[in-house]
């Protein structure tokens, strides 16, 4: 099914105005070549090619416009940095509003912990500008998450986007990147700006330092945040999303990550009812929760997440990866189950496991 129509702007008139009265538009050689072999001259180019060519002259930037906008702006990938999502922000009141129907977020961000510092009568000046701008990058990330400024910012962005269907969260950077091949991968909006500025590499699961249990410990918070910060910013947003893909090679979620206090299910469970395609990539890191049953108390390690999935009521596709998972058969038993009759014994024991 072709895409949406971008808006483009009026054709020229034959004279434009100028300083010095009435002239004819310029116009390049190329725009009398037909679109079907611009656009095939087009995929042999590279992205700062395909890009001076869309600025050769008004008419070649309108013919590629629809092919530029299904190719760039379809499917983005974002992380959760102030300067990141403001772009999605601004793509989300441009003209590329309705082409985007795939948001992937990654989970790059600023270093966690203070840049290393040498002494100060060896400092040269850039090298003191360029640790003062690591030092408030790192500080004001800590500020942008704890305010909850990326969730307002979240549901500014969908619920200005009328095509969006699937929200994503990864831990990688993929190499289906087509053009520019092979050493190019699609990378978080802002992530190699932030390279060139600083020189120094956002940090993600797959570079995290120092290698240490509270290091992993802390990139295990930030993944379950960033799972629960979409979804807030999906029912602050009040969409529709189909489809949740979460694919984690380094940090999946567990048990935790489905914990949906009280005050937050009347913004979340809407967003659970209307998806029909659910990814997870999933272990089952300790403590369990024990409910009853035939042969006495068990672990549940998917206690939570029976909960987050019995509110998915319109469900179509599930699909769960298990990594170093406790027992996938609790899990794997209770999806295999009707939802029975309502028991209001049932529901309020403590030890029972969630209905489906």
């Amino acid at each position: 099914m072709a895409g949406p129509i971008i808006p483009i702007r009026s054709p020229p008139t034959n004279v434009v105005a100028s300083l010095g009265g009435a002239m004819k538009p310029q116009s390049s050689p190329l725009a009398s070549i037909p679109l079907e072999v611009l656009l095939h001259i087009n995929r042999h180019l590279t992205t700062p090619e395909y890009c001076n060519l869309r600025l050769t002259c008004k008419h070649i930037e309108d013919q590629l416009l629809n092919a530029f906008a299904r190719e760039f702006f379809q499917k983005k990938q974002f992380m959760f940095t102030e300067f990141s999502l403001q772009a999605l922000v601004d793509i989300s009141k441009s003209r590329f509003a309705s082409t985007l129907k795939h948001v992937i977020f990654g989970l790059e961000q600023p270093q966690k912990s203070p840049p290393m510092t040498v002494p100060s009568q060896t400092l040269s000046p850039a090298n003191a500008a360029r640790q003062n701008r690591l030092i408030m990058d790192w500080l004001n990330h800590s500020t942008f998450l704890n305010t909850g400024q990326n969730v307002e910012m979240l549901a500014e962005a969908f619920s200005t986007l009328p095509c969006l269907e699937t929200v994503g969260l990864r831990d990688f950077n993929s190499n289906s990147r087509h053009r520019d091949r092979p050493n190019t991968f699609w990378n978080s909006y802002g992530a190699p700006t932030y390279f060139k500025e600083t020189g120094s590499h956002m940090l993600g699961p797959y570079n995290r330092q120092p290698f240490g249990v509270a290091s992993a410990s802390d990139q295990v918070s930030f993944v379950h945040r960033a799972f629960q910060d979409i979804l807030r910013g999906a029912g602050k947003a009040s969409i529709h999303l189909k489809d949740f893909e979460i694919i984690l090679r380094t940090y999946p979620l567990n048990d935790r990550a489905f914990i949906l206090p009280k005050y937050l299910e009347p913004t979340i469970s809407p967003v659970l009812a209307n998806l029909r395609t659910i990814f997870l990539d999933l272990n089952s890191d300790p403590p369990f929760i024990h409910v009853e049953a035939k042969n006495g108390l068990t672990p549940c390690p998917s206690y939570s997440l029976m909960k987050f999935l019995s509110s998915a009521v319109n469900l179509e596709h599930l699909r769960l990866n298990f990594s170093s998972y406790h027992s996938t058969e609790s899990i794997l038993s209770w999806l295999s189950r009707s939802p029975p009759t309502y028991n209001p014994t049932a529901a309020a024991s403590p030890l029972a496991e969630p209905q489906p």
